[in-house]
């Protein structure tokens, strides 16, 4: 672990991120940076939770309110502390109470036994030993030893290191997903009493299962046998477990709960919010740089573009699958893949060869980082296939010029594109809603604007509307100061201990 600024001062909020800002472009980091370039008077600390060889280069020049930065480097060689084992009760008993039954006792327990900044580097291989085969007993018999093993070896490092690490000091903590920042939160609200704020772009673990039922590697062995029942945990089911309960916790340390859209609340109440700690804050965007764009005119050629990272999350494979169907059916369209590949290169180049076993490349195009607005300008709409979103800025960015778009049926999509139907605007769709992984019905939502400018223009303009109307930035940015407002002044909260 290691922390680049010193904490000098007292900043009025702490947001508390997991890989992203300010080494990530795009997406939530372009999110935090608007927001705190957006109140001026408020000051900042960010603490951002980074896997171990991460890149540190920072993508994004300096704020004068942003007055802290924590970097936590999550090391794979890391150990248990001895005092953590020399606890009243097994450590086994406290970490599955509060990892995999979301016990805040439990939690309150841990984090006790984990005072900060102790050194790590002081239990013994067969204490660590015990302690996986006492938690492999309990969480996943019938798996595979060797593949819990890593799998909890690496969780227990994660969350002994986030637990371990001092909280800065701050008026607010401001987590903005659950997971290992949340569980950073859930700490911080513990120790120092003041109050925890948590806003979810994306439903955490709805995304880290996705992709963790997407890992052959940690397929169980026996999944393959016909004669054993497919109903016994794997390693995949202790990850799950362990993110679920790591996001029940941070529900129940967190003052107020904020999502995206309509939909991704309902997800946060069945994933265990209380209803009464949740709202909806709409992300918002810088209207007047967007809706000035002049689009080309249908008669310029037939241009789709995905924006965003080239990552699985996104499952941009199903965008190169439409558009080769699109091909088909129209020879003179042509394709744009707009986004860095760096954040999950293997991904990236199976995406190249995809296109190259298709000979689609001659009309679909991997262009990189570009800058979003001229991209717009060139374009008859935006695709995106992702698997989970919260509230892409890139539908709203395109919609505030007038772009349709189409869109997978995750987070917020359907609200942007299809309104919240209270309002004038809501009469027409801004495009098209698709199901996931559908390659045929992605193209077929396409090709209907392409075959129909006329129609194209009118959703694209429809679209216009409802983010000029709902996703402004001044009116987000306006709800979260009031929200820190309204919880900077809080009294310290109770012990979850007695909880």
């Amino acid at each position: 672990m290691s922390a680049s600024s010193p904490d000098t001062d007292i900043a009025d909020v702490c947001l508390i991120l997991e890989g992203c800002y300010p080494f990530v472009f795009g997406g939530v980091s372009s999110w935090t940076h608007t927001l705190i370039a957006s109140l001026p008077e408020t000051t900042f600390h960010v603490v951002s939770i980074q896997p171990e060889g991460a890149d540190l280069t920072s993508k994004y020049g300096p704020l004068p309110n942003l007055i802290g930065q924590t970097t936590i480097i999550l090391k794979r060689d890391r150990s248990l502390p001895r005092a953590a084992l020399r606890g009243e009760r097994p450590l086994a008993d406290v970490l599955e109470g509060a990892f995999f039954e979301a016990s805040a006792k439990d939690f309150a327990e841990l984090i006790d036994l984990l005072p900060p900044s102790a050194p790590l580097r002081n239990a013994r291989d067969a204490e660590i030993w015990n302690l996986a085969r006492d938690m492999y007993n309990r969480l996943a018999p019938a798996t595979s030893f060797q593949q819990f093993f890593w799998v909890w070896y690496t969780l227990q490092n994660s969350v002994m290191q986030v637990l371990q690490y001092a909280a800065p000091r701050a008026g607010v903590y401001h987590a903005i997903s659950t997971g290992y920042a949340g569980l950073f939160g859930a700490a911080a609200t513990r120790r120092t009493g003041r109050p925890l704020l948590l806003t979810e772009h994306g439903i955490y673990t709805n995304e880290r299962t996705v992709e963790l039922m997407a890992s052959v590697a940690l397929h169980d062995s026996f999944e393959s046998d016909a004669y054993l029942s497919d109903q016994r945990p794997d390693a995949r089911d202790v990850w799950i477990r362990a993110f679920e309960s790591m996001g029940r916790l941070c529900y129940d340390s967190s003052s107020r709960i904020t999502s995206l859209s309509r939909s991704a609340q309902a997800a946060q109440h069945r994933l265990g919010a209380a209803p009464e700690k949740t709202q909806v804050i709409a992300n918002g965007i810088d209207l007047e740089r967007f809706s000035g764009i002049q689009l080309k005119g249908p008669r310029s050629g037939k241009v789709v573009a995905f924006i965003g990272r080239v990552v699985s999350i996104k499952d941009v494979d199903t965008f190169i699958r439409a558009m080769d169907i699109v091909f088909q059916a129209h020879p003179d369209a042509e394709g744009w893949i707009v986004g860095p590949e760096d954040e999950e290169p293997e991904y990236a180049r199976k995406c190249h060869e995809t296109v190259a076993s298709l000979g689609i490349g001659s009309q679909l195009k991997f262009l990189g980082m570009r800058d979003v607005a001229k991209i717009i300008a060139q374009v008859d709409m935006i695709v995106l296939t992702s698997l989970s979103e919260g509230q892409p800025l890139t539908l709203l960015e395109a919609g505030a010029a007038g772009l349709p778009c189409v869109a997978t049926d995750v987070g917020s999509c359907r609200d942007i594109i299809e309104g919240f139907g209270d309002g004038p605007s809501d009469e027409t769709p801004g495009g098209y809603i698709t199901e996931l992984m559908s390659p045929q019905g992605t193209a077929e939502a396409i090709m209907k604007l392409l075959n129909d400018p006329e129609e194209a223009r009118r959703r694209g303009a429809a679209l216009k509307a409802r983010v000029r109307d709902q996703f402004g930035l001044e009116k987000m940015c306006r709800a979260y100061a009031d929200l820190y407002e309204a919880h900077s002044g809080r009294e310290a909260l109770p012990d979850v201990s007695e909880a």
